[in-house]
Protein backbone atom coordinates (compact mmCIF):
# COMPACT_ATOMS: atom_id res chain seq x y z
CA UNK A 1 0.00 0.00 0.00
CA UNK A 2 1.45 3.50 -0.57
CA UNK A 3 1.54 6.25 1.54
CA UNK A 4 0.94 9.65 0.55
CA UNK A 5 1.86 12.17 2.34
CA UNK A 6 0.11 15.56 1.04
CA UNK A 7 2.38 17.70 2.73
CA UNK A 8 4.88 16.84 0.35
CA UNK A 9 2.61 17.57 -3.28
CA UNK A 10 3.48 19.75 -5.15
CA UNK A 11 0.78 22.64 -5.62
CA UNK A 12 0.49 24.29 -8.83
CA UNK A 13 -1.56 27.22 -8.66
CA UNK A 14 -2.87 28.80 -11.49
CA UNK A 15 -2.85 32.67 -11.37
CA UNK A 16 -5.50 34.52 -13.20
CA UNK A 17 -4.20 37.72 -12.89
CA UNK A 18 -1.23 37.19 -14.65
CA UNK A 19 -0.17 38.74 -17.81
CA UNK A 20 -0.59 37.03 -20.89
CA UNK A 21 3.19 36.10 -22.57
CA UNK A 22 3.86 34.65 -26.20
CA UNK A 23 7.20 32.88 -27.50
CA UNK A 24 7.76 32.76 -30.93
CA UNK A 25 10.21 29.99 -31.53
CA UNK A 26 12.68 29.83 -34.82
CA UNK A 27 13.73 26.57 -35.80
CA UNK A 28 16.82 27.33 -38.40
CA UNK A 29 17.54 24.16 -41.15
CA UNK A 30 20.92 23.66 -42.33
CA UNK A 31 19.53 23.00 -45.69
CA UNK A 32 15.68 22.30 -47.61
CA UNK A 33 17.04 18.78 -47.43
CA UNK A 34 17.26 18.54 -43.80
CA UNK A 35 13.78 20.51 -43.07
CA UNK A 36 12.07 18.06 -44.90
CA UNK A 37 13.80 14.96 -42.53
CA UNK A 38 13.41 16.76 -39.48
CA UNK A 39 10.88 19.43 -39.49
CA UNK A 40 8.00 16.81 -38.16
CA UNK A 41 10.31 15.73 -35.09
CA UNK A 42 11.23 19.49 -34.00
CA UNK A 43 6.89 20.24 -34.33
CA UNK A 44 5.97 17.16 -32.50
CA UNK A 45 8.51 18.39 -29.50
CA UNK A 46 7.16 21.63 -29.37
CA UNK A 47 3.86 20.41 -29.64
CA UNK A 48 4.10 18.30 -26.82
CA UNK A 49 5.91 21.24 -24.56
CA UNK A 50 2.86 23.26 -25.29
CA UNK A 51 -0.03 20.47 -24.14
CA UNK A 52 2.65 19.68 -20.90
CA UNK A 53 2.24 23.16 -20.05
CA UNK A 54 -1.17 24.24 -21.31
CA UNK A 55 -0.25 26.87 -24.02
CA UNK A 56 -1.82 27.87 -27.04
CA UNK A 57 0.20 26.47 -30.04
CA UNK A 58 0.12 27.07 -33.38
CA UNK A 59 2.67 26.28 -36.78
CA UNK A 60 0.79 27.18 -40.01
CA UNK A 61 1.06 24.73 -42.81
CA UNK A 62 1.50 27.76 -45.22
CA UNK A 63 3.83 29.75 -43.47
CA UNK A 64 4.90 32.03 -46.64
CA UNK A 65 5.17 34.69 -44.37
CA UNK A 66 7.37 32.90 -41.40
CA UNK A 67 8.90 30.60 -43.67
CA UNK A 68 11.87 32.05 -45.65
CA UNK A 69 14.92 30.28 -47.31
CA UNK A 70 17.82 32.63 -46.39
CA UNK A 71 21.44 32.61 -48.03
CA UNK A 72 24.89 32.62 -45.89
CA UNK A 73 27.62 34.40 -47.31
CA UNK A 74 29.20 31.32 -47.90
CA UNK A 75 26.78 30.48 -50.29
CA UNK A 76 24.94 27.77 -48.29
CA UNK A 77 20.45 28.17 -47.49
CA UNK A 78 19.01 28.07 -44.36
CA UNK A 79 15.29 27.42 -44.40
CA UNK A 80 13.20 29.36 -41.05
CA UNK A 81 10.58 28.28 -39.62
CA UNK A 82 8.37 29.47 -37.01
CA UNK A 83 6.41 28.18 -34.16
CA UNK A 84 3.67 30.49 -31.91
CA UNK A 85 3.38 29.75 -28.58
CA UNK A 86 1.15 31.49 -26.20
CA UNK A 87 0.08 31.44 -22.47
CA UNK A 88 -3.52 30.89 -21.20
CA UNK A 89 -5.39 31.13 -17.83
CA UNK A 90 -4.34 27.42 -17.45
CA UNK A 91 -0.81 28.06 -18.59
CA UNK A 92 2.03 26.17 -15.49
CA UNK A 93 4.87 28.03 -16.48
CA UNK A 94 5.99 31.14 -16.68
CA UNK A 95 7.75 33.09 -19.62
CA UNK A 96 11.45 33.15 -18.28
CA UNK A 97 11.36 29.19 -17.14
CA UNK A 98 9.98 28.44 -20.24
CA UNK A 99 12.11 30.27 -22.04
CA UNK A 100 15.48 28.63 -20.12
CA UNK A 101 13.71 25.36 -20.38
CA UNK A 102 13.84 25.56 -24.60
CA UNK A 103 17.17 27.07 -24.56
CA UNK A 104 18.46 24.15 -21.96
CA UNK A 105 17.08 21.30 -24.13
CA UNK A 106 17.63 22.70 -27.95
CA UNK A 107 21.06 24.65 -26.78
CA UNK A 108 23.27 21.94 -25.22
CA UNK A 109 21.46 18.58 -23.90
CA UNK A 110 20.51 17.30 -27.09
CA UNK A 111 24.16 17.28 -29.53
CA UNK A 112 22.23 14.91 -31.93
CA UNK A 113 19.35 18.16 -32.28
CA UNK A 114 22.16 20.62 -33.21
CA UNK A 115 23.53 18.07 -36.13
CA UNK A 116 20.15 19.35 -37.90
CA UNK A 117 18.98 23.11 -37.01
CA UNK A 118 19.35 25.74 -34.25
CA UNK A 119 16.47 26.39 -32.28
CA UNK A 120 15.11 29.48 -30.63
CA UNK A 121 13.16 32.46 -29.43
CA UNK A 122 12.59 35.26 -31.34
CA UNK A 123 13.70 38.35 -30.02
CA UNK A 124 10.97 40.21 -27.90
CA UNK A 125 11.56 43.52 -30.04
CA UNK A 126 9.79 41.17 -33.22
CA UNK A 127 7.19 39.89 -31.42
CA UNK A 128 4.59 42.56 -33.06
CA UNK A 129 5.73 41.77 -36.65
CA UNK A 130 4.94 38.32 -36.20
CA UNK A 131 1.65 38.26 -34.21
CA UNK A 132 -0.24 35.04 -32.91
CA UNK A 133 -2.25 33.32 -35.84
CA UNK A 134 -5.90 33.88 -34.80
Amino acid sequence: MLNFDSSKTLSIMKNENSKTWRVNVVISFYTPLVELGYKTHYINILKSLAALYALDFSSPSDQSKEQTLLSADNGEQYSLHLVYLRSTQDTLIDSKTFRKLLNDMFGTSIPVMKLHADVGCMRYNLLSQFPFPC
